[in-house]
């Protein structure tokens, strides 16, 4: 595995399925729910969802003009490049009190989306990484993420 820390970002919320997150300065993790006024907030499986910078350039160099939160993810961040080849149960700390742990990578659908007129074949039901959060808190773009554990 390479580094386990990086740095957030961008921080998104939406309060839509149909249109893409908008970035904020800020978000409120609410623990066993989710992120504070975002439509994914809930009790299940898919709290928070992240995608890694390297992850979003694929999509780029397809020739796709994206900006964070437009694949409708939560947190964009850099730096542990291969996150969402960790096992499930993985836990991540991003900045000094928010622990999340990994619930599924990817999913079975939304993969052509269309963001702001483009038919986009999204990168997030193969690379995308959803979690549930463990401990709450407050998080911002420039926070630190880490895997802190890794249960195999």
């Amino acid at each position: 595995m390479n580094s386990k820390k990086g740095t957030v970002l961008a921080v998104c919320i939406g309060n839509s399925r149909k249109i893409p997150k908008k970035q904020v300065a800020s978000a409120v993790l609410i623990k066993d729910f989710g992120i504070k006024g975002d439509v994914h907030a809930g009790r299940d499986h898919k709290q928070v969802s992240l995608l890694n910078l390297v992850s979003l350039e694929k999509n780029r160099k397809e020739g796709y003009e994206l900006n964070y939160g437009d694949l409708f993810e939560n947190i964009d961040f850099q730096g542990i490049a291969d996150l969402y080849k960790y096992p499930l149960g993985t836990l991540i700390r991003i900045g000094k009190d928010v622990i999340l742990s990994i619930t599924q990578i990817g999913k079975d659908h939304d993969v052509d989306i269309i963001v702001r007129g483009q038919k986009v074949r999204s990168i997030m039901p193969v690379e995308g990484i959803f979690t549930k959060v463990v401990e709450g808190g407050t998080i911002q773009s420039g926070d630190t993420i880490e895997v802190i554990t890794k249960d195999d």
